[in-house]
Protein backbone atom coordinates (compact mmCIF):
# COMPACT_ATOMS: atom_id res chain seq x y z
CA UNK A 1 0.00 0.00 0.00
CA UNK A 2 1.46 3.47 -0.88
CA UNK A 3 2.21 5.70 2.09
CA UNK A 4 1.36 9.29 2.24
CA UNK A 5 3.83 11.38 0.62
CA UNK A 6 4.24 14.82 2.97
CA UNK A 7 5.60 16.94 0.67
CA UNK A 8 2.86 16.12 -1.96
CA UNK A 9 -0.04 16.42 0.44
CA UNK A 10 2.07 20.18 1.41
CA UNK A 11 1.61 21.00 -2.38
CA UNK A 12 -2.14 19.82 -3.02
CA UNK A 13 -3.49 22.19 -0.04
CA UNK A 14 -1.05 25.36 -1.13
CA UNK A 15 -2.75 24.63 -4.69
CA UNK A 16 -6.19 24.49 -3.01
CA UNK A 17 -5.66 27.50 -1.06
CA UNK A 18 -4.71 29.57 -4.01
CA UNK A 19 -7.58 28.24 -5.99
CA UNK A 20 -10.11 28.48 -3.26
CA UNK A 21 -9.80 31.20 -0.99
CA UNK A 22 -12.44 29.55 1.11
CA UNK A 23 -14.23 26.49 2.99
CA UNK A 24 -13.77 24.83 -0.98
CA UNK A 25 -10.11 24.42 -0.32
CA UNK A 26 -10.19 21.92 2.78
CA UNK A 27 -13.47 20.33 1.86
CA UNK A 28 -14.01 19.06 -1.61
CA UNK A 29 -11.70 21.41 -3.76
CA UNK A 30 -13.26 20.39 -6.96
CA UNK A 31 -14.38 23.24 -9.75
CA UNK A 32 -18.22 22.08 -9.95
CA UNK A 33 -21.04 23.46 -8.69
CA UNK A 34 -22.03 20.43 -7.82
CA UNK A 35 -18.60 19.75 -5.46
CA UNK A 36 -19.04 23.55 -3.94
CA UNK A 37 -23.06 23.07 -3.01
CA UNK A 38 -22.42 19.64 -1.05
CA UNK A 39 -19.39 21.56 0.85
CA UNK A 40 -22.05 23.76 2.26
CA UNK A 41 -23.81 20.99 3.61
CA UNK A 42 -20.35 19.17 4.76
CA UNK A 43 -19.75 22.37 6.53
CA UNK A 44 -22.81 22.34 8.30
CA UNK A 45 -22.47 18.68 9.18
CA UNK A 46 -19.00 19.17 10.79
CA UNK A 47 -20.29 22.82 12.57
CA UNK A 48 -22.92 20.16 14.09
CA UNK A 49 -20.72 17.69 14.99
CA UNK A 50 -17.88 20.23 17.04
CA UNK A 51 -20.70 21.72 18.84
CA UNK A 52 -22.37 18.65 19.62
CA UNK A 53 -19.12 16.49 20.81
CA UNK A 54 -16.89 19.76 21.87
CA UNK A 55 -19.40 21.61 24.19
CA UNK A 56 -17.81 24.43 23.72
CA UNK A 57 -17.70 27.08 26.94
CA UNK A 58 -15.44 30.38 27.90
CA UNK A 59 -13.29 28.93 30.01
CA UNK A 60 -11.76 26.25 27.14
CA UNK A 61 -8.49 26.83 25.96
CA UNK A 62 -8.65 24.57 22.49
CA UNK A 63 -6.16 24.01 19.51
CA UNK A 64 -7.47 23.04 16.16
CA UNK A 65 -5.01 20.89 14.07
CA UNK A 66 -4.94 21.61 10.78
CA UNK A 67 -7.27 24.55 10.69
CA UNK A 68 -6.83 25.46 7.07
CA UNK A 69 -8.54 28.30 6.40
CA UNK A 70 -9.85 28.54 9.84
CA UNK A 71 -13.26 28.00 9.33
CA UNK A 72 -14.00 26.29 12.21
CA UNK A 73 -11.60 28.35 14.18
CA UNK A 74 -13.42 31.17 13.16
CA UNK A 75 -17.26 29.43 14.64
CA UNK A 76 -15.59 28.56 17.91
CA UNK A 77 -13.76 32.05 18.33
CA UNK A 78 -16.56 33.59 20.29
CA UNK A 79 -17.99 30.60 22.08
CA UNK A 80 -14.37 29.80 23.84
CA UNK A 81 -11.80 31.34 25.82
CA UNK A 82 -9.25 31.20 23.67
CA UNK A 83 -8.63 29.38 20.03
CA UNK A 84 -5.63 28.37 18.44
CA UNK A 85 -5.11 27.53 14.84
CA UNK A 86 -2.23 25.56 13.36
CA UNK A 87 -1.52 24.37 10.22
CA UNK A 88 1.89 23.45 7.95
CA UNK A 89 0.31 25.24 4.67
CA UNK A 90 1.43 28.65 4.32
CA UNK A 91 -0.79 29.28 2.00
CA UNK A 92 -4.41 27.77 4.17
CA UNK A 93 -2.98 29.97 6.86
CA UNK A 94 -2.63 33.36 4.42
CA UNK A 95 -6.30 32.63 3.47
CA UNK A 96 -7.25 32.28 7.45
CA UNK A 97 -5.57 35.49 8.45
CA UNK A 98 -6.69 37.48 5.88
CA UNK A 99 -10.81 35.92 6.74
CA UNK A 100 -10.02 37.19 10.32
CA UNK A 101 -9.65 40.25 9.59
CA UNK A 102 -12.89 40.45 7.94
CA UNK A 103 -14.35 38.56 10.71
CA UNK A 104 -13.01 40.60 13.58
CA UNK A 105 -12.63 37.40 15.61
CA UNK A 106 -10.10 36.56 18.14
CA UNK A 107 -8.30 33.14 16.81
CA UNK A 108 -4.73 33.13 16.51
CA UNK A 109 -3.14 31.41 13.70
CA UNK A 110 0.21 29.12 14.05
CA UNK A 111 2.65 27.57 11.25
CA UNK A 112 4.47 24.27 12.34
CA UNK A 113 6.21 21.69 11.25
CA UNK A 114 4.54 17.74 11.66
CA UNK A 115 6.93 17.34 14.40
CA UNK A 116 6.60 19.64 17.26
CA UNK A 117 3.63 21.79 18.21
CA UNK A 118 4.65 25.61 19.15
CA UNK A 119 2.67 25.40 22.35
CA UNK A 120 3.88 24.94 26.17
CA UNK A 121 3.04 21.57 27.93
CA UNK A 122 -0.54 21.32 29.31
CA UNK A 123 -1.82 24.70 27.54
CA UNK A 124 -5.23 23.43 26.39
CA UNK A 125 -8.02 21.46 27.65
CA UNK A 126 -9.33 20.53 24.19
CA UNK A 127 -7.95 19.71 21.03
CA UNK A 128 -9.58 18.71 18.00
CA UNK A 129 -9.35 17.99 14.31
CA UNK A 130 -12.02 17.11 11.32
CA UNK A 131 -10.43 15.71 8.37
CA UNK A 132 -7.20 16.39 8.98
CA UNK A 133 -5.29 12.93 10.19
CA UNK A 134 -5.89 10.83 6.67
CA UNK A 135 -3.52 13.28 5.39
CA UNK A 136 -0.67 12.29 8.02
CA UNK A 137 1.46 9.74 7.54
CA UNK A 138 1.47 6.69 9.64
CA UNK A 139 5.19 7.97 11.41
CA UNK A 140 4.08 11.48 11.76
CA UNK A 141 0.96 10.38 13.20
CA UNK A 142 3.10 9.01 15.92
CA UNK A 143 4.93 11.71 16.28
CA UNK A 144 1.54 14.14 16.45
CA UNK A 145 -0.17 12.16 19.09
CA UNK A 146 2.88 12.17 21.57
CA UNK A 147 2.89 15.79 21.04
CA UNK A 148 -0.90 16.57 21.26
CA UNK A 149 -0.53 14.84 24.27
CA UNK A 150 1.89 17.04 25.99
CA UNK A 151 -0.02 20.17 24.70
CA UNK A 152 -3.23 18.96 26.79
CA UNK A 153 -4.21 19.69 30.39
CA UNK A 154 -4.41 16.35 32.71
CA UNK A 155 -7.65 14.66 31.97
CA UNK A 156 -8.12 16.91 28.63
CA UNK A 157 -9.64 15.74 25.35
CA UNK A 158 -9.10 14.94 21.88
CA UNK A 159 -11.51 15.10 19.93
CA UNK A 160 -10.99 13.78 15.82
CA UNK A 161 -13.22 13.31 13.03
CA UNK A 162 -12.28 10.91 10.24
CA UNK A 163 -13.03 8.99 7.25
CA UNK A 164 -12.86 5.17 8.27
CA UNK A 165 -13.49 2.13 6.35
CA UNK A 166 -14.03 -1.51 6.80
CA UNK A 167 -10.38 -1.77 5.07
CA UNK A 168 -7.85 0.57 4.87
CA UNK A 169 -7.19 2.52 1.63
CA UNK A 170 -4.46 4.64 0.33
CA UNK A 171 -5.50 6.90 -2.30
CA UNK A 172 -2.95 8.92 -4.58
CA UNK A 173 -0.27 9.37 -1.69
CA UNK A 174 -2.45 12.48 0.01
CA UNK A 175 -5.12 10.60 1.41
CA UNK A 176 -5.43 7.39 3.59
CA UNK A 177 -8.48 5.94 4.85
CA UNK A 178 -7.38 3.93 8.16
CA UNK A 179 -9.94 1.30 9.88
CA UNK A 180 -11.81 2.45 13.13
CA UNK A 181 -9.28 -0.33 14.65
CA UNK A 182 -6.02 1.26 13.59
CA UNK A 183 -7.57 4.77 15.05
CA UNK A 184 -8.46 3.07 18.14
CA UNK A 185 -4.31 1.49 18.42
CA UNK A 186 -3.12 4.95 17.62
CA UNK A 187 -5.06 6.20 20.64
CA UNK A 188 -4.01 3.65 23.60
CA UNK A 189 -0.40 3.74 22.12
CA UNK A 190 -0.84 7.09 23.00
CA UNK A 191 -2.14 7.22 26.81
CA UNK A 192 -5.51 8.52 25.92
CA UNK A 193 -8.84 6.88 27.20
CA UNK A 194 -11.36 6.42 24.18
CA UNK A 195 -14.49 7.38 25.94
CA UNK A 196 -16.51 7.70 21.64
CA UNK A 197 -16.10 6.07 18.91
CA UNK A 198 -19.35 6.30 16.59
CA UNK A 199 -20.17 7.34 12.87
CA UNK A 200 -21.76 10.73 12.52
CA UNK A 201 -22.00 10.88 8.24
CA UNK A 202 -21.95 8.29 5.92
CA UNK A 203 -21.11 8.20 1.82
CA UNK A 204 -22.53 7.24 -0.12
CA UNK A 205 -24.74 9.79 1.55
CA UNK A 206 -28.75 10.28 1.31
CA UNK A 207 -28.74 13.49 2.50
CA UNK A 208 -26.19 14.90 0.25
CA UNK A 209 -27.77 13.12 -2.59
CA UNK A 210 -30.72 14.96 -2.49
CA UNK A 211 -29.21 18.27 -1.23
CA UNK A 212 -27.22 18.18 -4.58
CA UNK A 213 -29.92 17.27 -6.86
CA UNK A 214 -32.22 19.41 -5.36
CA UNK A 215 -30.24 22.71 -6.31
CA UNK A 216 -33.30 24.74 -5.74
CA UNK A 217 -33.19 24.83 -2.16
CA UNK A 218 -32.07 27.83 0.12
CA UNK A 219 -29.11 27.19 2.52
CA UNK A 220 -31.98 27.88 5.33
CA UNK A 221 -32.99 24.57 4.81
CA UNK A 222 -29.82 22.65 5.51
CA UNK A 223 -30.99 21.40 8.80
CA UNK A 224 -33.48 19.17 6.80
CA UNK A 225 -30.63 17.18 5.47
CA UNK A 226 -28.67 17.15 8.52
CA UNK A 227 -32.08 15.17 10.28
CA UNK A 228 -32.33 13.05 7.10
CA UNK A 229 -28.75 12.23 7.47
CA UNK A 230 -28.99 11.19 10.95
CA UNK A 231 -32.32 9.29 10.38
CA UNK A 232 -30.99 7.45 7.14
CA UNK A 233 -26.90 7.00 9.05
CA UNK A 234 -27.56 3.10 9.35
CA UNK A 235 -29.62 2.35 6.30
CA UNK A 236 -28.69 -0.40 4.31
CA UNK A 237 -25.35 -0.60 5.61
CA UNK A 238 -24.15 -2.98 2.95
CA UNK A 239 -24.03 -0.05 0.50
CA UNK A 240 -21.87 2.15 2.82
CA UNK A 241 -18.37 2.51 1.47
CA UNK A 242 -17.26 4.89 4.44
CA UNK A 243 -18.45 7.10 7.57
CA UNK A 244 -17.02 9.28 9.03
CA UNK A 245 -16.45 8.73 13.02
CA UNK A 246 -16.28 11.15 15.49
CA UNK A 247 -13.55 9.75 18.40
CA UNK A 248 -13.58 11.60 21.75
CA UNK A 249 -10.37 10.75 23.35
CA UNK A 250 -9.25 11.54 27.12
CA UNK A 251 -5.58 11.85 28.49
CA UNK A 252 -4.72 9.58 30.98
Amino acid sequence: MNEIDSNKVLESYEIKAKAHNDINAVLDAGNSESAKRANLLHDYFSKKAILKYLQPNQKDIVLDFGTGVGRLSSFLSNKVGEIHGIDNSPAMLAVADNSKKERGDKSSYHLFDLKNLPFDDKKFNKVFSYWVLASISDENLELIFSEINRCLSANGYFYFFEQVANTALAEGGVHKKRTSEEYTALCLRHDFEIIKNEPIQRMPSYAIGYWKKLKFLPEWTLSFFYILEKRTLNRKKEHIDYTTNAFVCRKK
